[in-house]
Order: structure tokens, then sequence, then C-alpha cells
């Protein structure tokens, strides 16, 4: 993916080696960013403060029923993310853009010109190159960030996991009712449902106040998978009870039904895994380390 051919046919100048280009007095620089697994390009304008989800309902309004997407860059969901792919006219891209600064202006949203950390303007005296986006900041104030914010994450992970893994069962397990009721009543395995396991362990998980570590994250999806596994058990747990027979004497004759199931969830509670994974990512302290990092740069 080669994104300077984007900047050669859409015109883009450069600075600090990341191409922009002004729409409406808004400035939209090109970057790279993951749309799932892959990378997707994108042209990004940072607003100079955080866009509510009623700014949000109005942009994507406008914008139509293409997906817009919202990050932090310097400030929290204040970057507007607007995917583009090679084959899109210049005049249809800028036309699509002219309709979200049409909405920033109606809403007095401005680019953020300001250090994200302190609020002034005056006296910029550094450029950090941010999720591939150029922000000026006071070098001073993102010194004492990074030092405020690795302090507080080094007290986050220090906290004992034992209180969470209790919570990440219990939510496990409620996460594991829709697949339950499914598999119980109509024997049908969903790798869907399987997903809602893993995100439900992670949400009371964080209720719990335990480190939100990739330690954490690995924990619940271990944690999701036994859960899920059970689910296979007791499935076969209650038809030996329905039939009056121990589990012993069902497996005799299904036991290789039994294993076949037991694959399938899972494969399935791994998919499921696999799904959240990313999401559950992005609540973790490793993912605001990787966004630290950005910053000492």
């Amino acid at each position: 993916m080669d994104i300077s051919k984007y900047a050669t046919k859409l015109d883009m100048q450069t600075n600090s080696n990341v191409a922009f280009m002004m729409v409406d007095d808004y400035k939209f620089q090109l970057t790279t960013m993951k749309a799932g697994y892959t990378k997707q390009i994108a042209l990004v304008v940072i607003c100079n403060r955080k866009l509510e989800k009623e700014d949000m309902k109005q942009l994507s309004k406008a914008y139509g029923l293409r997906p817009l997407i919202y990050q932090n860059v310097g400030l929290k969901d204040n970057a507007i993310f607007v995917p583009i792919s090679f084959n899109m006219k210049k005049e249809k891209i800028e036309t699509n853009l002219i309709k979200i600064t049409t909405v920033l202006k109606s809403l007095g949203i401005e680019c953020l010109e300001h250090c994200p950390f302190c609020g002034v303007k005056e006296d910029l005296d550094s450029i950090k190159i941010v999720k591939g986006l150029e922000v000026h900041v006071h070098q001073a104030c993102v010194d004492e960030f990074i030092e405020k914010a690795e302090k507080n994450l080094d007290q986050h992970e220090s906290k004992s996991y034992g209180l969470g893994i209790l919570y990440a069962f219990l939510g496990a397990i409620l996460g594991a009712i829709p697949s339950a009721i499914v598999l119980f009543q109509f024997g049908i395995i969903s790798a869907w449902l399987f997903i809602i396991i893993p995100v439900a362990s992670f949400y009371f998980y964080k209720k719990s106040g335990s480190p939100k570590t990739m330690t954490a994250v690995l924990l619940i999806s271990i944690i999701s998978v036994v859960i899920a596994l059970f689910l296979g058990y007791i499935n076969y747990y209650l038809i030996a009870v329905f039939y009056d027979q121990t589990f012993a004497e069902l497996m005799v004759d299904n036991l290789s039904l039994f294993l076949t199931d037991l694959a399938m969830i899972f494969f399935f509670s791994v998919v499921g895994v696999a799904l959240s994974w990313r999401m559950l990512y992005k609540n973790t302290s490793s993912a605001a380390r990787k966004e630290i990092e950005d910053f000492k740069s």
C-alpha cells in the first residue's frame, strides 16, 4: 500500500513527511489506519475538541452510508478518519469532505491548533507524529503528560488480578446464557453468540478495577473458551439425565459425536475470542502505552 500515490493523485502538500490538503479551511492529513485486520488509507481532520455523540450523528448523516471512524489524536474522540480508495476521483473525495466541513462549521468546530495538553496556541515548539498525523505541542507539556501517564499505568498494572478473575468468570457465565439457550433448545452452535462471552467477561473484569493488561485479555480468552467447552459438557449431561443414564453410559455410543461437538464449540469460541480481541485490546493499558509512545518520538 503506497500512500505516496494517493498524495500525488490528490495534489497534496507535505509537511514533516505528512501529506495534507486544505478543504474549506480545514486541514485533512493522509495516513493509514487499521480496518479490522487490514490497513486502509484515510484522510483525517483533527478537531479542537471532543466530538460528542450528537456531533457524530450529524456528521454520519451528512456523509451518507459510508462509515466515518472517530479516534483519539491528542484529545479524546477528536479525529475524524475518512476512508478512501485509489479508484475514487479527486472531485468525489473533495465533495465528500465538504459535507464534513459544512457540519463542522455549523457546530463551531475548528481544526486543532492549540497544544492538546494545555490548550494554549502560542509558542508551540514541537511537532509529534501521532498515528501518522502531525500534532503541534509544547514539549514541556508532553514531558509532563508522559510522566503522569506512565506513573498512573504503573500503579494500575501493579494491582492484583484476583478479584478481576472472579468477575471475569461471572461475566463469562452471564455472557454464555444466549449460547446456552440456543444450544440446549435447538442444538445449534452459533459463532456469533460466542462473541458475547469474552465481551461480557471483559466488561465485568473492568468493573473489578483490576489491571487491564494483555495478560488480563489472555486470561479472559482462556476463561471464555473454558466456559464454552463447559456448555458442551452440560448439554450432553442433560441429555444423559433426560434418558435416565449416567454420563459414562451415554458416552459408550456417543463419544465420537460428543468430541466432534466439543471440537466445534472450541473452534467457534476461539473465533469469538479472535473477533472480539481487537475491541478488548483497545481497552488495555498496553494500548494506552502504545499511544504514549507516539508522543515520545
